[in-house]
Order: structure tokens, then sequence, then C-alpha cells
């Protein structure tokens, strides 16, 4: 139904649009604040002097007067309480909106007058437009009650990040791994949360559970902010201790809004070269499998062997450029005090990317490795996303919003190489072909309201539900080895699966805030959060019949025919072979292919996650010896239950529960030293909770880092005591100078291990006892200003984060004269990497409507797999990411330039301190142009 929903306001959206004429008058919006607070003011009022416009302020202190003419203007803020401002020389041009963002003071007491009897001054200051919306960022980060950073849409804009992980990783203390999973001050994404537009969504990955988001699903294009919460307070979530990433989509536009951009972009190694392509479907261009991949209902054994595709062979095909396509349609029309806002947005992109690599894993108590391949991965992959957004204001006290975020990728994946397994001598062919689509709807329905009761009511609402599906269907893999004496290969391993994971939330809120005077606010609020989730995997595997002498002869050919051949539906069971073996005399039938389940890695589980919490919290504003101190602070209760049931192939089910109430306090201490300064505390306690996946016993084989994965019914959920500091300084809108030091003490930590087997190494979970983590960030963004003309164009931006971290978990270890014993080892928390460091130069030369933009990114050595024993732990080595973006406007057009990946250096992971080579992925540049037109 909330499909539907969505899809029929999509189209309301685009047809709305549609009609839409075009007007030479602008509108003036804004935001109202207290320059002591920095709060937004509700019912604030600003008129034009002389005119008939003007406008009430919202629930957030925003205004929008419309259908202004052009002209020369002067504009006057009042609000009770508070001094009135009137702005001279505001310039409105004709189709260029204009944003005035204004700060009012309290009235004072005069002389021979009582405290409840205001002085009314009239302050005359001079306005400009405000259209930096890195400032805005940085402006409601100075009054945010929590410790935080963000990247605001301008700073995507002119970077060339694809989806939000690219943009994300320019954040202080924020590193991006496999292009998708955010990681914050060193912790791995499992102590993340994400949430889109207010609503919390977690990963869609059939091999192993994130609670990290995947966040290629999202488009950059279709971000209007990421704001990254560090602290906690109590009516956010308990369940994050490195932070909590907030996207929030384009919401709703200041005036008309037509805009189209198109894009083409060209890879090194790619582009023009030829690439290998399997079987595809009608609807790949889409990201859905029509059916072509799909596994027969009702089958078994070879009758489902016969009934499949023989779609094992590739064909070679010609890398096209890769393009992308965004349109944007929105406006805003009022009805006297009432306003009806919407947005729609549609992204679409699609290209290939070619990569060698190479892969030599290493087992313990050997430098040799197990196995040592070098080969090609070509991939295709198609990435968009919708968005349908409507805002309704009843007035200023009242305001109703439905949002939609539709979000789908999919990857199609070949990957050919050849090496060596551990038997040693025996030459191999492997082939492994993938298909991974994976979407997210969030559909939310919610309003804020105001009440004139006492100072101030607040209720605020909101329903959400979130639907999300990964699938795997038709993955295969088979390999060759050489038989030397005939120089032919003989397949020796197939391997067949389809996986299906799906996922449904519901969720709502309830919040109640009262002011019981101007510098104190209390707000309750409860949660309800349910998750629900079904997952399947079917595996299976061609075996020849066994050889029955007197009987029934193998088809011993079979295992020799070319890729495309081997396992046609007519080799499947008994088959005429005469021909065959007439030169050995034999004239009967002969055993070709059993098709048979592969039990291990056959299974499903079902799950449910149900959260209830209540919070309660205070907002408080006050003074000492005449300075200016807030104190957010309270405590949340959270009863949480997880129950996961896994089937496999041939046993029981087995269930695993986990059954927890906790306690969760928080406080955050900002003393503002002066109104550009602030310096700020914090404690909370949060919690870390396994996932479903990782709860779950099944058995899972993943091919690109040729590894098994399997749940831990038994693990438990980890608890972190977390401390920060941090020093900021805002010298002038857009800049600013921060300092952050945390600490966090974590109690049965959940990390990801690698254990050792006698076929390959598997990838697990457990809970270390202890553990800390701690370090400090420094920041830095400044404008040049002070160096002359050109300076006043060019803007820094510089980040650098620096991590320390250790656990405590057991281990055996061998003693002198034989025996083990056990110890407890220390090293460092799994996914910590020790440094990450952001660069940025910005230059906008305003006379041409160009800016030029050079990033550069870096984490230091990661551990990104913890093993049994040191020697296997796997690393990801440094690499320097460097990008540049260049920006042009002429007239209605803006194109952009951009160079992705300038080094080009490769992708290295090494094992154990030795630094062993495990694998390498080559590196890729990319080069791209964009042209985006307003109408």
């Amino acid at each position: 139904m909330m499909k539907r929903i969505a899809v029929v306001g999509l189209a309301v959206c685009l047809l709305a649009a549609a009609v839409e004429v075009s007007a030479q008058n602008v509108s003036i919006h804004g935001v109202i604040y207290d320059a002591a607070s920095g709060e937004p003011l509700s019912s604030a009022g600003v008129f034009i002097v002389g005119t008939t416009f003007g406008a009430t302020t919202d629930l957030d202190g925003k205004f929008s007067i419309f259908d202004v003419p052009p002209g020369m203007y002067d504009i006057k803020v009042s609000c009770q309480g508070y001094s009135t401002k009137t702005l001279t020389g505001l310039n409105v041009v004709a189709e260029i909106p204009f944003e005035l963002n204004v700060r009012l003071e309290k009235q004072k007491a005069g002389e021979g007058q009582s405290l409840s009897t205001y002085a009314i001054d009239d302050v005359v200051v001079s306005a400009e437009h405000v259209l930096s919306t890195d400032a805005a960022i940085l402006s409601a980060r100075m009054r945010a009650a929590t410790i935080g950073d963000g990247i605001s849409r301008q700073q995507i804009a002119r970077s060339p990040d694809a989806a939000s992980g690219d943009a994300l990783k320019r954040i202080t203390g924020l590193s991006v791994v496999d292009d998708k999973y955010v990681f914050v001050r060193g912790v791995t994404d499992r102590y993340n949360l994400t949430t889109l537009n207010g609503t919390q969504v977690t990963s869609t990955d059939t091999d192993e559970d994130k609670k990290s988001f995947a966040f290629d699903l999202v488009p950059a294009s279709l971000m209007a902010n990421s704001v990254v919460i560090k602290t906690a307070t109590p009516d956010l979530p308990g369940d994050f201790s490195g932070g909590l990433v907030e996207i929030n989509t384009l919401e709703f536009p200041t005036e008309r809004v037509v805009n189209v951009v198109l894009g083409a972009s060209y890879t090194t190694n790619t582009t023009g070269k030829s690439v290998r392509v399997p079987t595809r479907g009608g609807t790949d261009w889409l990201g859905i499998d029509d059916g072509t991949r799909a596994l027969p209902t009702g089958l078994s054994g070879n009758a489902l062997a016969k009934a499949l595709p023989n779609n094992w062979g590739t064909g070679d095909d010609t890398a096209l450029p890769a393009g992308k396509v965004a349109i944007s349609l929105g406006n805003r029309n009022t009805f006297g005090q009432q306003e009806l806002g919407y947005i729609a947005s549609l992204t679409y992109g699609a290209g290939n990317e070619i990569r060698d690599f190479h892969q030599a894993p290493t087992r313990y108590g050997s430098t040799t490795p197990y196995e040592k391949f070098d080969g090609t991965r070509y991939q295709w992959g198609v990435r968009w996303g919708a968005i349908a957004n409507l805002n309704y204001k009843l007035s200023g006290r009242h305001k109703f919003s439905f949002k939609n975020t539709y979000n789908r990728v999919a990857k199609e994946t070949v990957r050919e190489s050849n090496g060596f397994d551990e038997t040693g001598g025996q030459d191999l062919l492997r082939q492994d072909i993938e298909w991974d689509e994976r979407f997210v709807y969030v559909g939310q329905l919610g309003g804020d309201h105001d009440f004139p009761i006492g100072r101030g009511l607040e209720i605020d609402w909101n329903l959400n539900y979130t639907t999300s599906n990964a699938s795997e269907p038709d993955r295969k893999r088979i390999e060759y080895k050489h038989l030397a004496l005939d120089q032919a290969y003989s397949m020796q391993q197939n391997y067949r699966s389809w996986t299906e994971l799906q996922e449904d939330a519901r969720s709502g809120r309830l919040d109640f805030s009262q002011k019981l005077w101007a510098d104190l606010k209390l707000k309750v609020g409860y949660l309800y959060h349910q998750r629900e989730r079904a997952y399947d995997i079917d595996s299976y595997y061609s075996e020849l019949a066994s050889f029955i002498p007197g009987k029934t002869y193998p088809a011993f050919e079979l295992p020799l025919l070319p890729i495309d051949e081997i396992f046609d539906p007519d080799n499947y069971g008994v088959i005429d072979s005469s021909a065959w073996w007439s030169q050995a005399g034999y004239n009967g039938p002969a055993n070709g292919w059993n098709f048979k389940t592969e039990s291990p890695f056959t299974g499903e589980y079902t799950a449910e996650s149900k959260l209830h919490a209540y919070y309660a919290m205070a907002d408080w504003r006050f003074y000492v010896f005449g300075e200016a101190f807030r104190v957010t602070g309270g405590a949340r209760f959270e009863d949480w239950n997880q129950q996961v049931v896994t089937k496999n192939a041939g046993a029981a089910p087995a269930p695993s529960e986990i059954d927890t109430t906790d306690v969760l306090p928080s406080v955050n201490l900002t003393y503002m030293f002066n109104e550009k300064t602030n310096l700020r505390f914090a404690y909370y306690k949060s919690v870390n909770r396994p996932e479903f996946r990782e709860m779950s016993n099944v058995l899972y084989y993943n091919f690109k880092d040729g590894y098994f994965v399997i749940g831990n019914p038994k693990l438990a959920r980890a608890v972190i005591d977390n401390y920060d500091f941090r020093a900021e300084w805002f010298p002038a809108p857009g800049d600013v100078i921060a300092a952050s030091v945390f600490y966090k003490k974590l109690e049965d930590a959940i990390e990801v291990s690698l254990i050792d087997s006698p076929t390959r190494p598997v990838r697990s979970w457990f809970n270390a006892p202890q553990g800390v983590n701690y370090g400090y960030e420094l920041e830095m963004r400044k404008s040049l200003g002070f160096l002359g003309r050109y300076g006043q164009n060019t803007s820094v931006m510089a980040n650098y984060t620096n991590v320390h971290s250790e656990v405590e978990y057991p281990a055996v270890e061998v003693v002198e004269g034989g025996g083990t014993k056990d110890v407890l080892v220390k090293r460092p928390i799994q996914g910590q990497a020790p440094y990450m460091v952001n660069l940025g130069l910005f230059y906008a030369e305003p006379r041409i409507a160009t800016m030029v933009s050079l990033l550069y990114n870096r984490i230091g050595r990661r551990l990104d797999i913890v093993a049994d024993f040191a020697e296997m732990n796997v690393y990801q080595e440094p690499r320097n990411q460097m990008d540049l973006a260049i920006t042009h406007g002429i007239g209605r057009f803006k194109t952009k330039f951009t160079i992705s990946n300038l080094l080009s250096e490769d992708d290295v992971y090494t094992s154990g301190e030795e630094q062993n080579i495990n694998r390498v992925w080559a590196g890729v540049k990319q080069y791209s142009l964009s042209l985006s037109f307003d109408f």
C-alpha cells in the first residue's frame, strides 16, 4: 500500500511541476535565531517595509515571502521580547532566490524600569545574501546540543562523489570501506547507526549482515546534507557509539525548480576495452532480474538441472562510457496562511569497471599461500533512486509531511582467474558469475505541532515503514584443473546458489516538549521499532555418477567439455553413450551428471526484533558568574528482544534469542565562551547489538575473498561508555577550527574473526571481553580572504584523526616442554585505522562562475579481519586518493568536470606484521563530464 501511495505521490508531483509557468518574481526565505542560544524563533514577524509582503516564522524559525518583484528593499524583523532589526539595502534580483538568516538580541531592561519591562530598540543593520550552505551546516553545528560534524550539499556538488558513501569520507573521523560502509573514529560500521530522513535503516547484504547502511545505495545528487552526531542525547537511538549518520535527502525548494543533469565518464583500463558478459535479462538495466536467473519451483535433482538454463558461458562486448541522468522538479504554493510544497527527483547511472586482482592468502604456521590466483574482475553496475516529498503547513504552528525515498543498486560480476591451490603443481582456472541486486524504500508520515500552552507545548510524531531486499540469483563458480599428460583441463569443482533476503520494518515515535521558562525545556517521548526478516539460500553442485563394474560406465568425457557445454541439460541422468564407448567394446548407457544439494551451504532463517524505548531529557541554558552554559541530558530506557530461528538442510530448527533491558544515561555540557567559541564535554552509555545474520549459523561461500561466512548463535550485546571533549571556534561564517578528544570503554565488544579450517578460513563473529578506543581529532575550514583579492575566493579544509584501540581476547599459547595454556591477548579493535586525513582546496571565481576543488584522502593501515592467529590477520594498507572537480556556469547551464582517484593507486591487503600480500586490487582512474540545465 505504501508503495502505491508513493507512486501516486510521485505522479502528482510530476504533473504539478509540468503545468508550472515561469515567473520573474522571486522568494525571500531564511531562518530567525536567538542570538545568544542559537535557537530558532517561532512566531517572529518578517515584513518588507512599505509593502504588503510579509511572513511569520514556523516551528523551526523558517519563513518564506513569495512572489516578490525585483527591486531594492528594507526588511523589518521583530519578535516578542527581542529587539527589532531593520535590514537595509536588500537587492532582490529576478529569478535568483534570496536567503536571509537573522539573529535577534533579547531586549534589555532600561534604567528605572522593572525586570518585567523592556525597552524597545530598533537596530538598523545592512543585509546581504547568505548563500553558503557550508555556513548553514556550521551554524547548525555551533547551536547543536551534541558534538557532531557534517557535509553540505554545496560541498557534495563541488566534489566528484557519486554515492553518499563517497561524500561521507570527507567528514572528520570518517572512513569508507568497500565503497559503501562508513567507519567512525576507527571503529567498524557495526558501532554506527544510520537514519534516512530520520528513519533508521540498515544494510541488506546477503553474505554478512551490516549494522551500517550500505551507502552506495543513495546517489549523492539526492542528498541535501549529511550530519554525523558523535555524542548522544536521550531522544536519539541508544545503539550507536562511533556516530549516528543522518542522511537528509532533498526536501522543499524555495521556488519553482526544474533541473536536468546529463553526464558521462571515461574509466582507465575499462572504457573501450573488451568485457566479459554473461547471459542477461531484459530488465537488467533497471537493476531487476526478470526471471532469467530464477530458480524453478517444485523441482529437485536432475529434473531441476534440466529445467535450468545452461548459462555458464560468457561473451565479449565493448565497455561504453558510463552515463548518468538526473531530473528534479519542485515548487511551493501558498493559500493564505497555508502552504504546500513538493519536490520529486529521479537519478540514474550505469557503467562498467575492469579491475585486475591478485590473491595469495596464507594459513597459520606457513608463509606459503594456500591458494594463489591472478585474474580480472569485469563488473557492470546500475544505481538509481527517486524521492517524492510533500510538505503541508496548516499555519505557522502546524506542519505535516509525507516523504518517500526509493533507491536500487545492482551489480553484475564476472571474475576469471588462474593459479594454484595448496596441493601444488596443479594449474587451475576459475570463473565466477554473480548478480547482486538490492533496494530500499522508506516511507514517512509525520507532523510537528506548536500549541500556545504555558510557554509553548510542542508535539512531534512520525510513522515509518521501510522495506528492503537483497537477492543473488544463480551465483556460479566453476574450476578446471590442468591435466599435464594430455594438456587438457578437467573440471574439478562447481557450485551454484540462489540467495534471497527480505526485510520489513515499522516504527513510530511520539515526542512532547514543554518550555518551563525561557531557558529550560523538558522533553519526553516513546519509540517503537519492529524488524522482520526472511533469508534463504539454496546451493547445488553437479557430480558424476559412481563407476559400478559390470553395470554402467561414468561419462569420463564430461569434465573435459568446454564451459558452455559441460552442464547442458542433456548431460544429466542416464545418457546414451554408445558412440563414446564403442572403441572400448561397450555399447550400454553411461551415467552423466547428478544434480545434488550442497547441504552445508543450504539453509534459511527467520528473524524478528522489537524495541520499546522511553526517554526523558532536559535542555537548560544558565549562567554562572556571567558565563553562559548549556546542559542537555537525561536517560533512555530500552527494552529489546531479538529472535533468530535457523534451519539448515537436514537439520531441526535452531532458535537463538537475546532479551535485554538497558538504562542509558547521557549528558552534554557546553560552555559558550563567547558567541563564536564553544567548549563541550559529553558522556553517554550505549549498546551494540548483534544483527540477524550474525546470530544464524547458515554457511555462505564468499567468492570475492575466498572465505566461508557463518554466524554465532551465542553472541551477546556489547555495552560502551563514551567520553568526549571538544573545543571549537567559528571565526567567520563558513569557517571553523576545532580539536576533539574521545575515549570509549567497551565490554563484550562484537568483532569479526577469521577461523582456520582444513578447507578454507571461516569468517564469523565473537565477543571480546574488554576493550578501549581513544584518540583525537583536529579540524580546520578557513577562507583565505586575508591574503587579498584572490584569497577571498579561496578556502581550505583539513582534518586529521588519530585513533588507538586495544581489546583483550582469549587465546591458546604453546608453553615450553609441550602443552598449552589459556591467555588473554591484546591487539587493536577489528576494523580500526590508526589515522585518517582529509585535505581540500577550493577556489571560486565569481566573475566567470567557475569553481575548482582539489580533495585528498588517506587512512592508515587498517585491521580488516581478525584471525585466530596474528599471522593470519588481514590489514588494508594505506592508499592515497586525490580527486579534482571543476565547475563552470553559463547562464542557466552548468558544466562539471571531475577526475576521481588521480593517483590511481592499488588497493592492497596484507597478512600479519610481515605484510605478506593477501590480495591486491588494481587502481582505476575516472574522468567525468556532466551538464546541468535549469528550466
